[in-house]
């Protein structure tokens, strides 16, 4: 396969716990109380395709930060 292509997983789905170690990385070292900080998701596309690949608040992605953090903080977090 090529360099940078993952196969043991179906396309779209996503890596076991991805969701949690961004949440990790988001708590790290904050102040007792503060929240975290929301996740920015990069891409490489075409900036033609902006409005294609919008990520909206209900896909997929979004829902399994926010499950993510309301496991773990009770609160609302996400992108």
């Amino acid at each position: 396969p090529w360099g940078g292509f993952v196969t043991s997983y179906a396309r779209g789905s996503f890596y076991p716990g991805v969701f949690q170690f961004g949440l990790e990385l988001s708590c790290a070292r904050l102040p007792p109380g503060r929240p975290p900080a929301r996740v920015a998701v990069l891409t490489a596309r075409a900036v033609e395709f902006k409005a294609l690949l919008e990520i909206k608040q209900s896909s997929k992605l979004c829902v399994r930060y926010r499950d993510a953090a309301q496991r773990r903080l009770r609160a609302p977090w996400g992108v």
